[in-house]
């Protein structure tokens, strides 16, 4: 393999960790953000099956 060859692959292999670097931390975004809205999700109160629904019966 000449040293071309060996540059272009550790250039390739660099430009691959940071594509993945970016994606792990947007990754890492969203999961805080599914946490966030879960523990939102579940200090919300839930109605009762068969409830008054905005002041209509069902």
């Amino acid at each position: 393999m000449t040293m071309f060859n060996e540059a272009e692959l550790i250039r390739q292999l660099e430009e691959q960790r940071a594509v993945i670097v970016q994606r792990d931390d947007e990754i890492n975004r969203l999961l805080g953000d599914v946490e966030m809205l879960t523990a939102a999700l579940k200090g919300i109160p839930q109605a009762p099956a068969g409830s008054d629904y905005l002041g209509k019966k069902k």
